[in-house]
């Protein structure tokens, strides 16, 4: 629910975000049951559903790079990959290694995430000029964390292939304890570095002619100066050269020209 209330400039990106903690929190969940209580009812659920975390966790911050409409194709194309990929181990269930098809896509999409956060925050250009560097260092630690579950995974299904699962209680027990660890550190720091909704929703609307006022002062300002060539330069810091509020400035532009500041500033 934190996450659901982000303001990262675009609905899409933290709705992908609530679905990807959504997933983490069905499958943990699920490996519960299995594991910690031996119900075996859901498993192939249970089985298929890592498939998503790498597409997931790549297309929250793809959502930011790329127009709503855009997003719709590039959705379809990430999703429906695992979604094949679940209908051929239905139908293949005797012959297809899923532990193996889930570790192939974890590499794929670490390669996707840090080809995406090599080219730095400037991609983010739908995200708020304000989070966008913070967003390109989380990108860094969801390539770190997808890279852990990529070895724990990789272990895993090594065991059931040599050791017939004995040792996996075990590597799930210890395995998972820095994954909890990481997702309330996740869960506690990563929305405090953007405003929510809630209180983006209480921020006061000025008048047509005031925001104008603001637009035309800060434009002149980005002219004059050249700040947008400023590879550090955040909304507080454009606040502060006009002496106003960040979130006063942030509004006018978004009121009078249509986009957020990250948008106006590249």
């Amino acid at each position: 629910m934190r996450v659901f209330r982000l303001e990262l400039g675009a609905r899409r990106a933290s709705n992908t975000f609530t679905v990807l903690f959504a997933l983490c929190a069905i499958e943990a969940f699920l490996v519960g049951l299995r594991f910690g209580y031996r119900i075996d009812a859901l498993i192939g659920i249970q089985r298929m559903l890592p498939l998503f975390l790498g597409p997931l966790m790549f297309l929250g911050f793809q959502s930011l790079t790329v127009t709503s409409r855009q997003y719709g194709r590039v959705l379809l194309l990430h999703l429906g990959a695992p979604i094949v990929g679940m209908f051929a181990f239905l139908a293949l269930v005797e012959n297809l290694r899923l532990d193996w098809m889930i570790s192939a896509s974890y590499l794929i999409y670490l390669g996707a995430l840090g080809w995406l956060w090599k080219n730095g925050s400037d991609r983010l250009i739908y995200a708020r000029v304000e989070v966008s560097q913070g967003l390109a260092n989380w990108m860094l630690r969801a390539i770190g964390l997808l890279f852990f579950v990529l070895l724990l995974d990789t272990t895993i299904a090594i065991d059931f292939a040599v050791n017939s699962g004995t040792n996996v209680a075990a590597l799930i027990s210890y395995g998972t304890l820095p994954i909890i660890v990481v997702l309330l550190t996740v869960i506690l720091t990563f929305p405090s570095i953007v405003p929510t909704a809630m209180s983006n929703a209480a921020t006061p609307s000025l008048s047509g002619h005031q925001d104008n006022g603001i637009a035309e002062k800060l434009h002149d300002l980005m002219l004059t100066e050249q700040l947008f060539l400023d590879p550090d330069l955040t909304v507080q810091r454009l606040a502060k050269r006009i002496h106003l509020p960040a979130r006063q400035v942030s509004g006018a532009v978004n009121r009078t020209r249509g986009m957020n500041v990250s948008q106006y500033v590249n």
